[in-house]
């Protein structure tokens, strides 16, 4: 991703920050980015010390993007301004989603994931997700914690090892793997170009 691109993103976060003024909507977002009551509300406070404006907001989206990784930040985002109700902010900002690679079809959900697929969903993934991604696919946490903790020199390997359990316990169908990724806020397959 190019600086050009960068900065255009930032710029979106400036501009959802400046849209998003009322502390309620700030403690919805907020929520939706995975943040806890208590730094929200430190963000909230910040706002209101600067007079009301929309810095606290704006450190809050870009202390959660520093949680993200480039190919999946904008899903990301829409998917959290959608879950707080901010539609229309999603459809301003984030309408056009950012893909890796081509875009393809959503994926069948009753197929099959590949190895191929799952070493390439293992490098996407953000650093700080593991433990959300494997509960929501029902690993037991011995078996996670036991990969996390053999692989602690790789997320991108403990990625992989956990995802290739699920599969081999679970099935590793399609729509299971989309459905788990949504609800651990990653995206879901589509934006993974798989």
């Amino acid at each position: 991703m190019s600086s050009v691109d960068i900065n255009d993103f930032d710029d979106i976060l400036k501009k959802i920050a400046e849209d998003i003024f009322k502390k309620s909507d700030i403690d919805n977002l907020g929520k939706a980015l995975g943040f806890g009551p208590a730094e929200i509300g430190r963000k909230t406070d910040e706002n209101a010390r600067q007079g009301g404006n929309y810095m606290g907001t704006l450190d809050l989206l870009r202390t959660w993007r520093n949680k993200q990784t480039p190919s999946t930040e904008n899903a990301a985002l829409r998917e959290a301004l959608l879950k707080a109700g901010f539609d229309n902010l999603a459809a301003k900002y984030l309408n056009t989603p950012i893909t890796v690679g081509n875009p393809t079809l959503p994926p069948s959900s009753e197929r099959i994931v590949t190895d191929k697929e799952l070493r390439k969903l293992a490098g996407c993934l953000p650093a700080d997700s593991y433990t959300d991604v494997a509960i929501h696919l029902g690993l037991q946490y011995t078996d996670y914690d036991n990969i996390k903790l053999q692989n602690q020199s790789s997320f991108k390997d403990a990625n992989f090892k956990m995802l290739m359990k699920w599969k081999t316990d679970k099935g590793g169908k399609v729509g299971v793997l989309d459905e788990a990724l949504k609800e651990a806020q990653c995206g879901g397959l589509e934006y993974k170009d798989m």
